[in-house]
């Protein structure tokens, strides 16, 4: 899903992290040329000339994925070719939260939780207070 690939020295697709782009025969993708196309079926063109396509899988559900690096997973069952997908040529997908609203949504379920907990203490206390005097009252 990160998108953000570069041309090595060795003129391999890679990404920001230096690992090759595989293609769809399971090879590296190598680009020398100026005009690179990419089509939203993931097919790579240079110059005009088609020079791979990229690999793009999905895993079944539930995902059994472990996780071997930063943005990296390794498919713990086999893998298969993705069959609903669009690459689109110069833009990246971002997360899908807003990282402020959810911290501001967080902070305020944390103090309804620490209201809710001492109210519960209180009540508790209440009930506890009550039965010693009230068992104190009965005995004599």
């Amino acid at each position: 899903r990160q998108g953000n690939f570069s041309i090595d020295n060795s003129n391999r697709l890679v990404t920001q992290e230096g690992h090759p782009v595989m293609s769809s025969a399971n090879n590296e993708i190598n680009i020398d040329g100026k005009s690179i196309e990419i089509e939203d079926t993931g097919e790579i063109s240079v110059d005009g000339k088609i020079v791979g396509s990229l690999n793009v899988v999905d895993f079944p559900k539930p995902y059994s994925l472990k996780k071997i690096g930063n943005s990296l997973f390794a498919s713990i069952e086999k893998d298969s070719q993705a069959k609903e997908y669009a690459v689109k040529q110069g833009f990246l997908e971002l997360s899908n939260i807003n990282v402020i609203k959810e911290m501001v949504q967080m902070i305020d379920s944390l103090r309804s939780y620490q209201s809710y907990q001492k109210v519960i203490q209180m009540s508790m206390e209440a009930v506890t207070s009550r039965a010693v005097n009230e068992i104190g009252k009965l005995n004599t």
